[in-house]
């Protein structure tokens, strides 16, 4: 036999066996495998679902014990007051409803869940807010769970360093004219642009100035702008307070100005958005509040909405 030729038989017969030893074995063998990955894929998935359902079931068995105190707004304890609770419970939220005693405390106990929302509530009083938290401190959310480590301000309370509420009490409601929004377009040369806002009982004087820098063709890169506002015989101040209900009596100044340079920080607006509220007291001794805002951009603008008090007073309680 030549060389081929038992060659050629060589490969012949190593291919057969092949076939026959592992052709088969492959392919059977391929399915076990895949089911057993399968199986374990799905093990591993279930053991994480009944993790987290643990994990939810022990959320929502925490217990909670809560305590509350309710003042005014100069730190007087107030009774009587409303305070209604609701608890995450396992299967669906709950509401407990309970009143201040005469220290203005209030409290709930025994109860269990993930946390507890409050709210108080009383005749003639108004919710307020926190400035440094930002969010109402006539409500609160307090987180229970273990694992939810809320910042202190939502942190469950103790029974001697209870959870603050504070309502302010009203003013009685003032009588008030509206002058609704309108806008005024208005020159970015420093042309002094006036308007006439009509209101019952009242015609108040408006004067804008701008000077800005917007190119031309408009582009979003910032740009230098800056602008006057003025009140024809009266004075302007910008409300900071979070509850604007009474205006201030001193403080007021001729003309209020914005500067926006383009190289400022983030203060940079396009918009006097952030100071666009305003107390005005006019020269004969009336109040009004105003919004006033100043648009730079593609059309210069100022949109402006007042509220006059016809009493005369400073309270703008609605």
């Amino acid at each position: 036999m030549n060389q081929k030729l038992k060659y050629g038989l060589f490969l012949l017969l190593f291919g057969g066996a092949a076939i026959v030893v592992f052709w088969p074995e492959s392919s059977e063998s391929k399915a076990p495998r895949e089911q057993g990955s399968s199986i374990r894929e799905s093990q591993k998935h279930d053991s994480s679902v009944e993790r987290m359902k643990e994990l939810i079931i022990n959320d929502y068995n925490t217990p909670i014990d809560f305590w509350g105190k309710v003042i005014d707004g100069d730190g007087n304890p107030l009774a009587d007051v409303r305070a209604e609770i609701t608890v995450d419970e396992h299967a669906a939220n709950k509401k407990y409803v309970t009143f201040s005693d005469d220290e203005g405390m209030f409290e709930l106990l025994g109860k269990k869940g993930a946390r507890a929302r409050i709210k108080v509530f009383r005749d003639g009083y108004a919710p307020t807010s926190d400035e440094i938290i930002g969010s109402r401190i006539s409500a609160r959310t307090i987180y229970y769970a273990p694992k939810s480590k809320p910042m202190p301000a939502y942190a469950p309370p103790t029974k001697d360093n209870p959870q603050t509420f504070v309502l302010r009490k009203k003013n009685p409601v003032a009588n008030l004219a509206h002058v609704t929004k309108k806008r005024i377009y208005i020159d970015k040369a420093g042309a002094t642009q006036k308007a006439l806002l009509k209101t019952e009982g009242k015609a108040i004087g408006l004067e804008v100035r701008c000077w800005s820098s917007c190119p031309v063709p408009f582009t979003y890169d910032r740009y230098d702008w800056r602008a006057e506002i003025e009140i024809v015989g009266g004075k302007l101040q910008a409300i900071t307070e979070i509850e604007p209900v009474t205006a201030p009596t001193k403080g007021y100044q001729q003309v209020f100005k914005i500067n926006m340079p383009k190289h400022a920080d983030k203060t940079w607006k396009a918009a006097n958005v952030r100071q666009k509220d305003f107390w005005v007291q006019f020269d004969d001794g009336t109040y009004a509040k105003a919004r006033i805002e100043v648009n730079t951009g593609r059309k210069h603008y100022i949109n402006t909405e007042i509220w006059y008090n016809l009493d005369g007073t400073n309270n703008f309680e609605q």
